[in-house]
């Protein structure tokens, strides 16, 4: 596999200048205090769009078909599924101590799982009050989830992507198995350099500028994050900057720019129309902010994408 080395001298931006970037990529710009506490992705989502109908939210989330679903604290819509199961599918990953530990609990109480597994595809979908705790090993890591076994299971599980939320009865989750919630979640996995194209163009913008070494996903570093930024730097969608007063480089995504210069006249790496590129870009029009029908078809131009 071959990437195209860029050549590219650092842009040099002030402080100010870089500021008024990162503002502008995460959509913060205004005046918005916050003086009703929620949860923590309702909250981004209103920092964001402003006042939302609530209803439409549970029906996305909901209702099938389901356009959103809820992924540790994020809420993803369902056209980028194919972007986020290969963290599913690598969960948990053994390279960090905090994973060893969760495949070695998991392999401690396997009978545990299969019961949680069994009674889900046969009664549920299930609260977490209508399981019984049958861990053999307790949860043990020194923190508030001590002996919370029930609900340290459930979470491994959704993590995992083997289940998921299929609603919410007030603030109480109620679970069932993963391929019932989304039966189009059985798609061939996307090769690693594809998702790290991806997600690491949509941080670029997102984000406005970000240090060298970007590339998470949400299982920490994306396995192919050299390989992204590398495409992306290659492509012009990434050009290297330097702030004035903050040390070392940076990287900032180049479409705006080249978008006030040429309009119309930049290719993106992907045709998507996604909630956080059109509708967040677009939140006046709030009529139909969660009934997007997306769907992400990416084309790498400097990257051979064979199996992985």
């Amino acid at each position: 596999m071959t990437v195209p080395r860029a050549i590219s001298d650092p842009v040099r931006l002030s402080l100010r200048d870089a500021r008024r970037i990162a503002v502008l990529g995460q959509a913060l710009a205004g005046d918005r205090p916050r003086s009703v506490v929620e949860r923590a992705e309702r909250l981004v989502l209103w920092s964001r769009l402003g006042a939302y109908d609530r209803d439409e939210l549970r029906r996305g989330l909901e209702e099938p078909p389901r356009t959103l679903f809820e992924y540790f604290a994020f809420l993803i819509p369902v056209a980028d599924l194919p972007l986020h199961q290969p963290a599913m599918r690598r969960y948990p990953r053994p390279e960090y101590s905090r994973g060893r530990y969760i495949g070695e609990w998991l392999r401690d109480n396997a009978a545990f799982r299969a019961y949680v597994l069994d009674e889900l595809r046969a009664r549920g979908p299930l609260r977490s009050r209508d399981l019984d705790d049958r861990a053999e090993v307790p949860w043990r890591t020194g923190g508030w989830n001590d002996g919370k076994n029930l609900g340290r299971m459930l979470e491994i599980l959704w993590h995992a992507g083997e289940i998921a939320i299929s609603r919410r009865e007030g603030s109480q989750r109620v679970w069932d198995l993963f391929e019932r919630v989304f039966p189009e979640g059985a798609a061939e996995p996307l090769p690693d350099e594809v998702v790290a194209i991806e997600l690491m163009e949509r941080q670029l913008r997102g984000r406005g500028f970000v240090a060298p070494g970007w590339g998470s996903a949400l299982d920490y570093r994306l396995p192919a994050r050299e390989v992204g930024e590398e495409t992306l730097r290659a492509d012009g969608v990434a050009v290297p900057v330097t702030v004035d007063g903050l040390p070392g480089g940076s990287r900032i995504r180049s479409y705006s720019q080249r978008r006030r210069a040429a309009p119309g006249g930049l290719v993106p790496h992907c045709s998507r129309r996604s909630i956080r590129s059109s509708r967040i870009a677009s939140a006046p029009r709030r009529s139909s902010t969660f009934a997007t029908g997306s769907r992400s078809t990416c084309r790498p131009r400097s990257v051979s994408t064979g199996t992985t």
